[in-house]
């Protein structure tokens, strides 16, 4: 995973293999699906809720979560 930060102490947590771009921002309180993906300038902020990504899925390039 690149950029993976933690925020008011959760840290994003993954389910097996995923792929997350190395322009992807994975921020917070964030768990990733086996086999999911987060693409080229994509970012997913668990800064206020918790987000959870199932397996398989994809989030596309430069999208907001």
């Amino acid at each position: 995973m690149s950029p993976s930060l933690p925020t008011q102490g959760s840290v994003p947590d993954t389910d097996g293999a995923v792929f997350v771009a190395p322009t992807a921002s994975v921020i917070g309180d964030v768990s990733l699906g086996a086999g999911s993906s987060v693409w080229y300038g994509a970012k997913v902020r668990g800064d206020v809720h918790t987000i959870k990504i199932g397996a398989n899925s994809s989030i596309g390039d430069c999208s907001m979560v």
